[in-house]
């Protein structure tokens, strides 16, 4: 029997907000039409009761209770400033990562083809020891170990967020068996993501960073796909391909200028 199409799993973590904070459940003000709009292709899969153990798969145990714990003293900032947290946080960070652990699993198992983990708060910034970037657990790391754990070795992760994924990028830097390949805008936060930076020791050249000019746009887009993450999927031979799926390069986000049109994320989406 041919698998479904695309697994999806929605995380809109309502209680998991500051007033005026551009991370909010706002974001997801349109996403109650996707059902409708993408009838037949998408089915939401039902979550289960996400376990404290899933994130030990990143983050040591001493960062996951300091997390705990600053929750409980309610709403304040984790980081430098940008990074909140409320009463819900932690929570809502465990079911983001549990959820898109579930539809990666969901596809390595050949129940559907495709998956999609609409989920926050967001993650790629998390290193394994710091919060970061409104980033308190990173998602896609932890899905990417959680399959190695299954029995894929070789992950493959794409990164096309507007701002460098340093977290992920820190966690994998070390690992051969993680190519880790991200597009994003030079000059603005974090701060990391040069073309120099290739991974170390045993994971050199597990990293590839594409740092890109404001105003870059679609065309700088495709020429990556073709010329930079084609070319890598070829030689590295993946198992699993996840990608960080990041829309504030689109050319209305007001933190950025990377200027992606809606097309040319249909593009990269293809």
């Amino acid at each position: 029997m041919q698998p479904k199409k695309i697994a999806i799993a929605i995380v809109p973590s309502q209680d998991h907000f500051t007033p005026g904070h551009p991370e909010s459940p706002t974001r997801f003000t349109h996403f109650d039409r996707i059902q409708d709009t993408f009838a037949g292709y998408l089915s939401e899969i039902t979550l289960s009761s996400p376990s404290d153990e899933i994130l030990k798969l990143c983050h040591p145990r001493e960062y996951i209770e300091d997390v705990q714990l600053a929750v409980q003293g309610g709403r304040k900032f984790l980081d430098y400033g940008d990074t909140y947290i409320t009463s819900e946080s932690y929570a809502a960070a465990k079911n983001a990562a549990s959820a898109t652990c579930e539809v990666v699993e969901k596809v390595l198992h050949r129940e559907f083809q495709y998956g999609f983990a609409l989920v926050r708060p967001p993650g790629h910034h998390a290193t394994s020891t710091q919060a970061l970037g409104f980033c308190l657990f990173n998602n896609i790391a932890i899905a990417a170990r959680n399959i190695q754990s299954l029995g894929i070795k070789r992950v493959m992760i794409v990164d096309f967020d507007v701002h460098h994924g340093n977290g992920t990028q820190a966690i994998f830097e070390e690992d051969k068996d993680v190519l880790y390949i991200s597009s994003h805008q030079w000059g603005i936060f974090p701060g990391t993501g040069q073309i120099n930076e290739r991974g170390r020791g045993s994971g050199e050249g597990s990293i590839i960073n594409v740092p890109l000019p404001g105003g870059a746009g679609d065309r700088a887009f495709e020429m990556i796909l073709h010329r930079v993450i084609e070319p890598a999927t070829h030689g590295f031979h993946p198992e699993m391909i996840l990608v960080s799926a990041g829309f504030d390069a689109h050319w209305r986000d007001p933190l950025a200028s990377l200027r992606v049109t809606t097309g040319g994320f249909h593009l990269i989406a293809q």
